[in-house]
């Protein structure tokens, strides 16, 4: 088994000292999970993306890179006495050749963060913050990358400081807060959108009987995730993305693992949408808090004129204020449908720190040439983005 490395930082005078331990290698996760479950169980978790349940499966089901996670916990007499402060969940990875610390699970996550205890005050916050980085900062590395970050995110003042931003993201949502009731809500819409999304139901409910369900996570669930994943790939087919992320047997493997495995939390959620018995759209995702968090969606084409996938979201956002959820999270990457839909908009931003002479040369491709890249590689016809798809990804780290 591979040590664990411990190094300290100290806290301002008043506050107690800080232990920063760095965990890596296969046992890392085994030696975070006590105080991961802690944090997250006490309202530290910022995303599903940073849960135990999500790194867990991801890390099960694909071929991982080596973590390196940084646990704060309070000390005394210079031992961290068990109190977690702050987890910082990362993973070494080869970006280009070079190395590189990002979050872990990268690939797959909408958000990055760390965990971080809520109980803290603004000054421990700081403190905390200030160790983790410096211990971080040790580390062998040509560059950290931190995409996806929040910019309401309280570790977004520490990293404005200390880093250059990368090429920025945003995510959508619709918040119901502001409203009363679901009528309330529908009233709030142009009259044309209402009219239009009511028309669209109708015109399903004629052809049949139309049913909506919600579903905890569990196995009854599996056949249809597996269905939801071919009508996904066909959709991808016809944008030419025919290398993404649901291709890969390790994404199936997941999607069961998150939604068809019980979940003692009840937090993972599938909203099916049927058609004489028949599903014809699913919306899955988790309820974090007040929010539900959307992350993978898919519909049978053979629907289309219908827009299946419309209603599903229509309905599921009528289920989550019914059920005292305020806001309905669609995540990152901006899309026409997002913004068609979404009432709020949640700035991502991308941080950069380049570490050795290497790690600098990529950074700023990061920042000025990549962006370029993409708006050209958008504008390709789906045959020669599928040409040009797999050597872009090697020069973003497979991402």
């Amino acid at each position: 088994m591979q040590d664990t490395n411990i190094a300290s930082a100290h806290a301002a005078p008043g506050t107690g000292g800080i232990i920063i331990s760095v965990l890596h290698g296969a046992d890392a996760l085994a030696q975070a999970e006590a105080a991961w479950l802690a944090l997250e169980h006490a309202g530290g978790c910022p995303s599903p993306f940073q849960s135990w349940r999500w790194v867990q499966g991801w890390r099960q089901h694909f071929r991982a890179a080596e973590p390196l996670i940084l646990l704060a916990e309070f000390s005394g007499d210079g031992k961290a006495d068990g109190t977690p402060l702050a987890l910082l969940p990362l993973q070494r990875e080869k970006v280009a050749g070079l190395s590189c610390l990002t979050w872990l699970t990268a690939r797959g996550l909408q958000y990055g963060g760390m965990l971080l205890h809520p109980a803290l005050s603004e000054p421990e916050r700081k403190n905390v913050l200030d160790a983790v980085w410096t211990v971080l900062l040790q580390e062998r590395v040509d560059f950290i990358d931190l995409p996806l970050l929040p910019e309401d995110d309280v570790l977004t003042t520490l990293l404005n400081e200390e880093c250059v931003r990368g090429p920025e993201n945003a995510a959508f949502h619709i918040d119901f807060s502001q409203y009363e009731d679901w009528r309330a809500f529908e009233l709030a819409l142009k009259p044309s959108a209402r009219r239009a999304r009511k028309k669209r139901l109708n015109k399903l409910k004629r052809t049949g009987e139309l049913t909506f369900t919600v579903h905890p996570a569990g196995p009854d669930l599996a056949p249809v995730l597996k269905q939801a994943l071919q009508w996904k790939r066909g959709w991808l087919d016809a944008q030419g993305l025919h290398g993404a992320l649901p291709y890969q047997p390790a994404f199936e493997q997941l999607l069961q693992a998150l939604f068809a495995t019980p979940d003692k939390h009840d937090a993972w959620r599938v909203a099916v949408l049927a058609l004489d018995g028949n599903p014809i759209a699913i919306d899955a995702g988790k309820v974090c808090g007040k929010r539900f968090h959307a992350w993978f969606a898919a519909y049978d084409a053979d629907f289309s004129e219908h827009s299946p996938g419309k209603i599903a979201l229509w309905l599921m956002m009528q289920w989550c204020m019914e059920n005292g959820i305020r806001a309905y999270d669609m995540l990152a990457n901006p899309a026409p449908y997002k913004e068609e839909w979404a009432n709020g908009r949640r700035p991502l931003v991308h941080f950069m720190k380049p570490l050795t002479t290497a790690g600098r040369a990529y950074v700023a491709w990061m920042r000025h040439g990549e962006p370029m890249a993409r708006q050209m590689y958008h504008a390709l016809p789906p045959g020669l983005k599928a040409m040009v798809r797999k050597p872009l990804m090697y020069l973003r780290g497979g991402k």
